[in-house]
């Protein structure tokens, strides 16, 4: 990146295998100038809007193209794809998809554990927790909610079998008491 004398950013300089290219630090650039730049004609461009669905300008209320550095930067490697590398355009989509797909993607890297040789240091087990077997359903009471208030069957610890009602609090009732059948 080049600078000005006053330290600000003028232009991106680009490598390519025919030179460096300099994009100018602007936050869009007109059809005319990104041909100008990536060295192809207006007609060209548009077709290359059509066909890669990176290269995607955005329009000006006038209905002018406004490309931005990203979009150049694409259009320069669309180029590369086609007249360095000899792509066709099925191949240079290809090609340029997976270069996107490949620089979206997270590396993982195993995390290396110093060797504990002490016999302190236990393997940490990578299995799921046992189920609570002590859990069994049992009719409980339900506060208002989003079916009503009552009786409801839930799962809960076989060793509090009874249920606590609200409306008659600090008394625990059996659920089979409450609902008026023998305990």
């Amino acid at each position: 990146m080049a600078y000005s004398s006053e330290g600000r950013r003028t232009v991106h300089t680009i490598e390519t295998p025919r030179g460096k290219v300099s994009i100018p630090d602007k936050l869009y650039f007109k059809i005319g100038e990104v041909c100008e730049i990536v060295g192809v004609e207006p007609h060209v461009l548009r077709y290359w809007e059509q066909e890669f669905p990176q290269l995607a300008p955005q329009k000006s209320t006038a209905g002018q193209r406004l490309y931005r550095r990203k979009d150049v930067e694409t259009a320069l490697r669309i180029k590369i794809l086609r007249e360095d590398e000899g792509f066709t355009i099925a191949g240079a989509k290809k090609r340029l998809s997976a270069e996107r797909a490949a620089a979206g993607r997270l590396k993982v890297v195993p995390i290396e554990r110093p060797a504990d040789t002490t016999a302190e240091a236990a393997p940490v087990a990578d299995t799921a927790p046992a189920p609570k077997k002590h859990l069994r359903p049992v009719r409980c009471w339900r506060p208002s909610g989003r079916f009503g208030r009552g009786w409801r069957t839930s799962l809960h610890c076989s060793a509090t079998p009874h249920a606590r009602a609200p409306s008659l609090p600090g008394k625990i009732y059996s659920p089979a008491v409450a609902v008026g059948r023998k305990a």
